[in-house]
């Protein structure tokens, strides 16, 4: 078929110039030349009309049989008359039918054939074997060709469409060739003197490319899950839950594995799997567990518990809760809840500062909620409040102390153990509120690691951390469970927010770590369907709060800590190849300049305002940015550059650590370095290593950088003033955790390696 296509175009080629000499014998002959070109017009747009059909209509053999008859009937023309006005009017006629059916013929040759090597091969078979058609186009048969064009409309009108028998005889298709289905007896039978017969077996071809069809299953789809639905509403026990104890709703929308959420007969919020044993003593009465209507401040057991599912088993440990006698008003200000006595004022002023320079930075607890249950009983433990969180938010707040008392000293000689009272304290209660671990429990851990390792006890912080992250996900907290915690009535939306908020502070100080340590999340990431973290519009603008924007600066610190940990991950412990991890720099910079064009303008700190409001905490979350971009573009920084990639690596972290570092400046002449979030020692090492990188002469691209020696000269030097104040941060931020020590020093032993001069 393209064979005979190609005969068309070629004779078209050498007998159009004959037409046009013979309606214009006068003309020149690029006049005559100039003549031809309108048939083509006609043929370029008929090349794109009708493949646009066929790809609307999904139909291609009706298309072509609706425009080989324009050839056929412009070859009659050209064989059964010699005026020339006629045969330049058939001219148009040919070129709206060959064009497009070469183009048919073409596409089609490509999608039947498989693999790419033998796509190749086949396009360029027929394009070879099909432009021998224009040996049929002699000098001898001018000036009517009337040999060519009598082939080329024999040919055209021969074509038709290729068949395919809807069933093939028993015969053929035992043999497995082709069948013309031509009955009572085959071709191949007739030819092979072969007994043809017919079963009733289908072969079983159908087109599915039609619009129609597709749009029918799409409506019977439709009737189908409306009657479905009907069903359940009718009937719904007619219906069986493939798990007991789940609605059939959540049979429907969760996978297998989902589970429950339930509060213990001891009054502990727990995630059950499908698999676990707990989760087959659900109540058979209930179609979920049965939840204990406490109130959401208070988690102490109801003098008349009501009734609860039973479980077969005792647990491992039969103790309860960590206790404390009847308390006073001000109880919480000495033993039994504290270790020690403290002032009414000192205590506030202790749980300020823990609030205003560490626990706000990551939404750890609640001040408002927090402090109303510490007033209310500071014996009870609630989703915000508990003695163990108590002790930690001491711990961390005497950290901050200028002039700390001897008596909150683990060591009354050593300033440097303020706080560690309260710190060990913490830790005797672990494992009681391991026995019956509640939201408050999670918070205490993840800020009771970030006290350790501030104290430069990774190792014990990690494991704090860890624990942390496994009750979360005992919890389910990564799991939205709307449907079974709306059955708690008014309580739901409390514990929800809880929940939520609990699980988001938990992966904000995984991302932490993983940075830190440059290890592996721990949570559960590829299975998170908890939405991130909302603030209202009113708590964006609301800058009359005890410690401003926290809540807001929470929603935008989850997202980045979801950018962050797939930068750790990607490009730090998996194992890919360098081109997926180019693609992972691409994508995971877009998202980073997504977020900050999403971010409320509140949290973008400016250094150049000094009348701005200015926060740690938002300072502590705009260098956190700043960190992961460092963090995203530093492994593809080359002391050489070759690529691009590298070049705009090399201006990205650039531009991060001197943002960095203008940061840290408003950080220590607005509160101090050592008045600061343990995670800031991140971003001030981070800044560090690029400074460093700077101040011996990284080389630049001479594409990306015009600079003349003098000019890099003074960079070189502005990132050495730059590196040495990162150097004297680290050291003032070491005063309140020793951590900042250890890297300063880590730093000033690359300083030395390099040869950096000090200013």
């Amino acid at each position: 078929m393209f064979l005979l296509c190609t005969l068309s175009i070629h004779g078209f080629s050498l007998f159009s110039p004959t037409i046009i000499a013979t309606i214009y014998p006068k003309s020149t002959v690029v006049s005559k030349q100039l003549r031809t070109v309108p048939p083509y017009i006609v043929g370029a747009a008929a090349n794109l009309i009708f493949p646009y059909l066929s790809w609307r209509t999904g139909r291609r053999a009706a298309i072509l049989a609706c425009i080989i008859p324009l050839s056929v009937i412009g070859y009659a023309i050209f064989i059964a008359t010699d005026n020339p006005t006629a045969r330049y009017a058939a001219c148009f006629l040919n070129t709206a039918g060959v064009f497009p059916s070469g183009t048919f013929y073409t596409a089609w040759t490509s999608a039947n054939s498989a693999p790419d090597a033998t796509k190749a091969t086949a396009l360029a078979v027929v394009v070879s074997i099909g432009n021998v058609g224009g040996l049929s186009y002699l000098p001898s048969d001018a000036p009517n060709y009337r040999t060519g064009n009598l082939i080329n409309c024999i040919g055209l009108a021969v074509q038709r469409k290729r068949t395919h028998a809807s069933s093939a005889c028993n015969q053929c298709r035992q043999r497995k060739v082709r069948c013309d289905a031509e009955e009572p007896v085959c071709h191949r039978c007739t030819l092979g003197g072969l007994e043809c017969s017919y079963g009733k077996k289908m072969d079983g071809r159908k087109t599915l490319n039609s619009k129609r069809y597709v749009a029918s299953l799409e409506d019977r789809i439709k009737v189908l899950e409306a009657e479905l639905a009907e069903a359940r509403k009718t009937s719904p026990s007619s219906i069986a839950s493939p798990l007991p104890g789940l609605r059939d709703e959540a049979a429907v929308e969760e996978p297998l594995g989902a589970g429950i959420v339930s509060i213990g007969p001891d009054g502990d919020l727990r995630y059950v799997g499908a698999t676990s044993s707990f989760f087959r003593t659900v109540s058979a009465t209930s179609s979920m567990p049965v939840m204990l209507p406490i109130a959401p401040e208070v988690a102490s057991a109801p003098s008349s518990p009501p009734q609860l599912p039973h479980f077969s088993h005792p647990p491992a440990i039969p103790s309860k809760p960590p206790s404390f006698p009847n308390t006073s008003l001000l109880s919480y200000l000495g033993p039994p809840i504290l270790p020690v006595s403290l002032s009414p004022l000192l205590h506030d002023h202790i749980i300020r500062l823990a609030f205003d320079f560490q626990i706000s930075f990551g939404y750890v607890v609640d001040e408002a909620l927090f402090r109303r249950a510490m007033r209310e009983n500071p014996a009870q433990r609630t989703y915000d409040y508990s003695p163990f969180l108590h002790l930690v938010l001491l711990a961390t707040g005497c950290r901050f102390l200028d002039d700390p008392p001897e008596h909150i000293c683990s060591d009354p000689l050593d300033p440097s153990t303020r706080g560690d009272i309260f710190a060990s304290a913490a830790g005797a209660l672990i494992l009681d509120e391991g026995r019956h671990p509640k939201l408050s429990t999670i918070r205490g851990l993840l800020a009771l690691s970030s006290f350790m390792v501030g104290r430069s006890n990774d190792r014990l912080a990690w494991m704090y951390q860890g624990l942390a992250v496994f009750i979360s996900q005992d919890f389910g907290l990564h799991l939205k469970c709307d449907q079974q915690i709306n059955e708690l009535g008014t309580m739901g939306p409390v514990l929800d927010t809880a929940r939520r908020t609990t699980f988001w502070t938990c992966s904000i100080v995984d991302t932490w770590w993983s940075a830190y340590l440059c290890r592996a999340s721990t949570v559960l990431r590829e299975e998170i369907d908890q939405p991130l973290p909302v603030v209202p519009e009113d708590v964006i603008l609301d800058a009359a709060a005890t410690t401003p924007f926290v809540k807001t600066a929470f929603s935008a610190h989850a997202q980045l800590a979801v950018i962050g940990a797939q930068v750790i991950s990607q490009l730090y412990v998996r194992r890919t190849s360098a081109a997926e991890r180019q693609r992972d720099l691409i994508r995971l910079d877009r998202e980073l300049e997504a977020w900050w064009s999403e971010i409320p303008s509140v949290l973008c700190v400016d250094p150049s305002k000094a009348d701005a409001l200015i926060f740690t905490h938002l300072i502590t979350l705009n260098n956190l940015a700043y960190t992961f971009q460092i963090l995203l573009h530093r492994p593809f920084v080359v002391r050489v550059g070759q690529t691009e990639a590298s070049a705009t690596s090399i201006a990205k972290c650039e531009l991060a650590a001197n943002n960095i570092v203008s940061l840290l400046r408003v950080q220590q002449e607005r509160f101090g370095a050592g008045k600061a979030p343990v995670i800031l020692r991140n971003s001030a090492f981070a800044a560090g290593t690029i400074l460093l990188l700077l101040s011996v002469g990284l080389d630049i691209l001479p594409s990306v950088s015009t600079d003349t020696e003098t000019a890099e000269l003074l960079r070189r030097a502005s990132a050495n003033v730059d590196l040495q104040f990162v150097l004297g941060f680290l050291r003032e931020f070491a005063m309140t955790w020793e951590m900042g020590g250890k890297s300063a020093d880590a730093l000033q032993a690359l300083v030395d390696e390099f040869g950096v001069l000090s200013t």
